[in-house]
């Protein structure tokens, strides 16, 4: 059972990867940190080829670190992606290369940390601590009731505690936006699309369900699976269900500041 602190250092770790990343063609960097079995951890970043069939993804890199050193069994997976030189990051999923390198050492139990929840989590998290980062505990000496005992007083520092409370604020309105134009792409396309691929990734994107278990589920294998997923978002009506969402979206994010 990975514990909360874990999975907090894991996403970390993958957002510090990320910034290591080689990506001068695509201009997206992804970061991945690997979790062993025995808590080690390997962190690892796209590198890309100007051949482009040469490309290394961030998620075998780590994996390809941790084979070489030794490592044959593992815990969990965090995945970060997104524009080069920007603070928000995408909806990262691992591709349909790095599956099945992922699968050949992974047991049933593997957890698979993807950007968008995983992100929303860790700042979520981050913003409840918050306030304990600017707290300033003073132990003193009080007097009055004439007799000497210790009395502990706590102060903010405020302005930068309130600068990076709104930061932090803004970064989860973000994530939070991006979560919901997925998922209610996800609900415009209900009806609209094979059922297998509805089922498929309903389960992925809102329950976060490994795709083995959806593989089981559904009576097909794993890789079926992955192209499950990726065709219905590069379905043409899914396209167009996603600008409809993103322009719902405008009325949520209202909603959310208010």
């Amino acid at each position: 059972m990975i514990q909360e602190t874990e999975e907090k250092a894991l996403v970390s770790q993958a957002l510090e990867a990320r910034k290591l990343a080689y990506a001068p063609y695509s201009g997206y960097t992804v970061g991945a940190a690997l979790l062993t079995a025995d808590g080690h951890r390997y962190l690892g970043g796209n590198i890309e080829n100007a051949s482009y069939g040469a490309t290394n993804c961030a998620e075998r890199t780590a994996f390809f670190k941790a084979v070489s050193e030794g490592e044959r069994a593992f815990t969990a997976i965090a995945i970060a992606g997104g524009i080069s030189g920007e603070a928000s990051v995408e909806y990262a999923s691992p591709c349909g290369i790095c599956r099945p390198v992922m699968q050949e050492f992974c047991r049933d139990d593997f957890k698979m940390y993807r950007t968008l929840e995983a992100q929303l989590a860790f700042y979520q998290k981050q913003l409840s601590e918050l306030r304990d980062n600017y707290l300033i505990v003073d132990t003193v000496n009080d007097y009055r009731s004439g007799q000497a005992h210790t009395v502990t007083i706590e102060t903010v520092q405020q302005t930068a505690y309130a600068r990076s409370k709104a930061q932090t604020e803004s970064v989860i309105l973000d994530l939070t936006q991006k979560l919901w134009i997925i998922r209610r792409t996800v609900d415009l396309a209900t009806g609209c699309t094979e059922a297998a691929l509805q089922a498929a990734v309903a389960m992925y994107i809102y329950n976060g369900t490994e795709l083995d278990k959806i593989a089981r589920l559904l009576f097909v294998s794993r890789p079926t699976v992955s192209r499950y997923i990726k065709r219905f978002f590069e379905l043409p009506e899914v396209k167009k269900l996603f600008y409809q969402a993103v322009e719902d979206s405008k009325g949520n994010l209202r909603d959310l500041k208010h």
